[in-house]
């Protein structure tokens, strides 16, 4: 399984409109507590785009939820290690990296994987409003392209958009936070054909570099 930018399949399938589909990429996103519990989200999105929409539709995959950040990692480093992922996305600040390494040197177990946190596109500021109008967009009526909500503990904080929520943060909703870093990371770097990009010698191509920018 690979959490890359390029298309390949993870061994991952999901059940969509009675087909069955293969994931290609798969992104963690995860938030930190603070009126809700710490978040952490697996999203995997679909090998092949629907071509009637020219759109890559995604699903969620897992979802946990933790007050306590070191069973929040923990339990990170699980689905890390179950999917194959080398970092998660979220919001970085110097109190969160200073615990991540922390976590990485002191406090994770023999054979857990190391942990990082990648940058998320939609780290601008602490607003859920960017989150919101992502995730609104992949759930419109008619052109849904986000899936496996119905059961999530995320649909709680998701249920009434049409609230205000221009001065809430990512703590005071942190589910909708995850999801939506995972789900922009995805959406702001779409994946590329794995034998095109092999075979571009330019600088934007090749294979061993970041595994969402593809930088």
């Amino acid at each position: 399984m690979t959490s890359g930018r390029f298309k390949r399949g993870t061994g991952v399938c999901v059940e969509r409109d009675g087909n069955t589909y293969d994931i290609g990429r798969i992104v963690g996103g995860i938030a930190w507590s603070g009126k809700a519990p710490g978040f952490a989200v697996i999203i995997g999105e679909e090998l092949i785009p629907d071509y009637t929409s020219n759109t890559y539709h995604l699903h969620l995959l897992k979802e946990v939820e933790e007050y306590d950040t070191t069973e929040l990692f923990r339990r990170c480093a699980d689905l890390a290690r179950y999917y194959n992922l080398e970092e998660f996305f979220g919001h970085r600040d110097k109190k969160n990296i200073d615990f991540i390494w922390h976590w990485n040197d002191n406090i994770r177990s023999p054979g857990m994987p190391m942990l990082y946190i990648g940058c998320a596109w939609s780290t601008s500021d602490d607003s859920i409003r960017n989150h919101i109008e992502i995730l609104k967009d992949c759930l419109r009526s008619g052109r849904k392209t986000l899936h496996g909500l119905s059961e999530s503990k995320s649909v709680l904080q998701l249920h009434d958009m049409s609230m205000d929520y221009s001065a809430a943060t990512n703590t005071d909703f942190p589910a909708i936070a995850a999801l939506g870093y995972a789900v922009s990371t995805l959406r702001q770097f779409p994946p590329v054909d794995y034998e095109d990009d092999y075979n571009d010698n330019s600088p934007a191509g090749g294979v061993g570099r970041d595994p969402v920018t593809g930088y």
